[in-house]
């Protein structure tokens, strides 16, 4: 199949999809954003509270067990809610290569199946 042809396909499996797709696309990686601000969350509140010897930094005892609890409800979170919403979107994306209508129900298809 040459890449013109690959191209057409594709555009009429999107066609009248576009805003589905693109909504549910952007509900679904909202993880990368929520990782990218734990990640400079956490960043920062290390370097804030780094105790600064003569040899090496060190992050200071306090400190330590919040950003663990952090860290843990972020997987949590991450493995239950955004998990689910991967596979929906992915879905979402095979309905319309199947040329079927996808629809925000389908937001729920890695919950219940």
């Amino acid at each position: 199949m040459s890449r013109a042809e690959l191209k057409s396909l594709a555009k009429k499996q999107i066609k009248g999809n576009v805003l589905i797709l693109f909504v549910i696309g952007l509900i679904a990686g909202a993880d990368h954003f929520l990782g990218g601000f734990c990640s400079s969350f956490v960043q920062s509140s290390m370097m804030s509270n780094l105790n600064v010897g003569s040899k090496s930094a060190t992050l200071s005892p306090g400190m330590f067990m919040p950003l663990v609890w952090y860290m843990a409800v972020f997987i949590i979170i991450s493995l239950v809610i955004m998990s689910p919403l991967r596979i929906s979107h992915n879905y979402a994306y095979l309905e319309a290569a199947k040329d079927q209508k996808p629809g925000f129900s389908m937001l729920g298809y890695g919950y219940k199946n």
